[in-house]
């Protein structure tokens, strides 16, 4: 499910042991421009400079660092990590090449490194921004939600205005069932970005659980205008118009949630339950024998579907 990644450029602005910031040097002058072309979202351009940056001094972290920030919005994350690597091995008491490596580790899934290298970031800056939001979201997919809602928090206390990451806390504390902590901090991330997808639909998600089914839908459509991507909005508008009995938007808002990411067994039941309860029989076994198709063996709606697949053969 795609999320937003928030804080993945992380530039460095110092400089190498060999360069005094502002020196004229080729390399920092190189290394300016890159900044500058990353910040415009020139990637191939940036990329140029802080390779014609390395070349011109092969110990310049910041170069480093910078460029494998490029390689990871690139989605060449093995590339980036080498550059992590490098950058962090050149001046090992600078954070930010370590809570870079640590959310390329998180792309990766590999959560036990990304782990690793987010806390030797916050060893040497305990406030470090980036990397409190990234441990949290590291934390989180880890199933510590009382520990990524601490991070969380202290990511947003240190930066009220960072919408990603009051949304981020407000849909921890949704797990937590801590709902009107939730709409606070989903609030917040509301007031700095009005048009805030993973916000809207937490806010959705609130309302939803408190039976306002208009206010949920509301803010899921708010929340598909402005990522509609994410098959997670879908879904959950979906679920919210069958409620409803509104079978018919269900099956359309399934249908999109399914092309968008087909391999999520609950939006095939789903949209099979909608496809029966609109008198369209037939047509829901397909949608439940794919979910039961693609589903891991202890999918806890496993045993409901196959009971109700063996009821319709007798």
């Amino acid at each position: 499910m795609k999320r937003f990644l928030p804080c993945l450029l992380v530039l460095a602005v110092g400089c190498s042991s060999s360069e005094k910031s502002g020196d004229g040097s080729a390399g920092e002058q190189a290394k300016k421009r890159g900044d500058e072309l990353a910040l415009q979202g020139d990637l191939a351009g940036a990329e140029a400079e802080f390779t014609a940056a390395i070349a011109a001094d092969g110990n310049y972290a910041a170069a480093w660092n910078n460029r494998g920030n490029v390689y990871l919005r690139q989605g060449q994350v093995d590339r980036a990590i080498s550059d992590f690597d490098r950058a962090a091995a050149i001046v090992p008491s600078d954070a930010r090449p370590l809570a870079n490596r640590g959310w390329a580790w998180y792309l990766k899934k590999d959560l036990v490194k990304a782990r690793a290298d987010l806390d030797g970031a916050l060893k040497i800056d305990p406030k470090h921004h980036a990397a409190l939001y990234r441990r949290g979201r590291v934390l989180w997919a880890a199933g510590d939600l009382v520990g990524a809602e601490r991070d969380l928090a202290a990511c947003a206390q240190g930066s009220p205005g960072d919408a990603d990451a009051l949304a981020s806390l407000g849909e921890v504390r949704i797990r937590l069932l801590r709902f009107d902590d939730a709409t606070q901090a989903v609030d917040a991330a509301l007031k700095a970005n009005p048009k805030h997808p993973a916000a809207l639909n937490a806010r959705g998600v609130v309302a939803h659980h408190k039976g306002n089914h208009a206010k949920a839908i509301a803010d899921y459509t708010a929340a598909i205008a402005a990522d509609p991507s994410d098959p997670m909005y879908w879904y959950n508008r979906g679920i919210c118009q069958l409620d409803e009995k509104r079978n018919k938007e269900a099956i359309a808002d399934f249908d999109e949630a399914i092309r968008l990411n087909p391999k999520n067994p609950s939006s095939w039941k789903l949209r099979g339950f909608a496809k029966f309860t609109d008198g369209q029989g037939d047509l829901c076994l397909p949608d439940y024998r794919e979910a039961l198709r693609i589903a891991p063996a202890n999918w806890p709606d496993r045993k409901e579907i196959e009971e109700w697949l063996a009821k319709d053969k007798k």
